[in-house]
């Protein structure tokens, strides 16, 4: 009896094929929620690092550009020499312009900046250097467009705008004195895809505009800086 009771019971307490069946099919489905949720927030994780990235170089650029426009032709009282330089901007290609910027801020030297984009060795992604006495440094990656606009008093553009070593014409050297302000556009790419589909940017700075369809995000700094040294109002 003792026996019959044991068997009874076994049989009584074992899982059926169907019911496995079901625990393992409700096991897949939260195993398969549970990784999606996993994607879903490690994406967004990323395209908000990403986001942050594009930000925290576009802060780091600003106030360095805007410092350096602000000492474009700064002359110490120290110093006896002249400064014939001041400032020189090229429209070099259809992506990116370069800027050289001269004054002297001790007794005894000039001091040249440069910004201007470079490509990698290793790609054909560009990045926005400042050379500094022909050293230069990355300062900001994965950079698509850099703008630079120089306008008088009236708000006119200048154009041309260059250095008396350059071999450029007499108009171009005589328009360094009549820079007021400089119009810095800087687009960044973030250095990742993180759309889920491809999209078209049309990305229109000043009086250039460039056309992507990707999924990396994109974003443009501005800034427009009066240069007190060269045209004091």
């Amino acid at each position: 009896k003792n026996i019959r009771s044991w068997i009874k019971m076994k049989k009584t307490s074992a899982f059926t094929l169907i019911e496995t069946m079901i625990a393992l099919v409700i096991s897949i489905i939260s195993v398969g929620a549970i990784y999606s949720s996993y994607l879903f927030f490690k994406d967004s994780y990323q395209t908000i690092l990403d986001k942050a990235e594009v930000n925290d170089y576009g802060r780091i650029a600003i106030p360095m550009i805007t410092k350096d426009l602000r000492n474009t032709g700064y002359q110490s009282v120290n110093y006896e020499g002249t400064l014939n330089n001041k400032i020189e901007h090229t429209d070099s290609s259809s992506t990116a312009d370069s800027i050289s910027i001269w004054y002297n801020s001790s007794g005894s030297s000039v001091k040249k900046i440069k910004y201007l984009v470079k490509k990698y060795n290793t790609s054909d992604d560009l990045y926005l250097a400042r050379e500094i006495d022909g050293s230069a440094r990355e300062i900001v990656p994965n950079v698509e467009d850099f703008q630079v606009i120089l306008k008088d008093k009236q708000g006119r553009r200048l154009s041309p705008v260059c250095a008396v070593s350059s071999g450029c014409t007499q108009e171009g050297k005589d328009n360094q004195n009549e820079v007021h302000t400089a119009e810095v556009y800087i687009t960044i790419r973030s250095p990742n895809k993180i759309n889920k589909e491809k999209r078209k940017y049309i990305v229109t700075n000043a009086n250039r505009t460039i056309s992507k369809e990707d999924r990396y995000h994109r974003e443009t700094f501005f800034i427009s800086v009066y240069l007190r040294n060269i045209n004091k109002i």
